[in-house]
């Protein structure tokens, strides 16, 4: 300690009372405990989403090659997402069951 100049042990006293200061907040102050358990919920629940968004960015990569390699994969798309069909397919249209005459005029009767 005698090798350090009087500037640096200022700053070094300095820093030593704001640690202290800080510590004595967050275990003292009504709050600082809950704030800092606050913070590391927040920190755990962010790095669960983050985890997630991950695995939906891994599934998403698996799609996107299997779209560029895969003819069949893509075939299958191309007929769920936008109703392809081949020359050879059959196409049934169902529409909802349509009111029966007798049953229109009864209600407007």
């Amino acid at each position: 300690m005698k090798n350090l100049s009087q500037f640096q042990l200022i700053v070094l006293s300095s820093a030593t009372v704001l640690a202290l200061a800080l510590i004595l907040h967050t275990f003292i102050a009504p709050d600082g405990w809950q704030q800092r358990r606050k913070v590391r919920d927040d920190l755990t629940q962010l790095q669960n989403q983050n985890k997630l968004l991950e695995e939906q960015i891994e599934a998403l990569q698996k799609e996107v090659r299997a779209l560029r390699t895969n003819p069949k994969y893509q075939e299958r798309t191309i007929r769920k997402e936008l109703g392809y069909v081949k020359k050879d397919d059959i196409v049934l249209e169902l529409s909802p069951k349509a009111t029966t005459p007798t049953k229109a005029k009864q209600q407007g009767d």
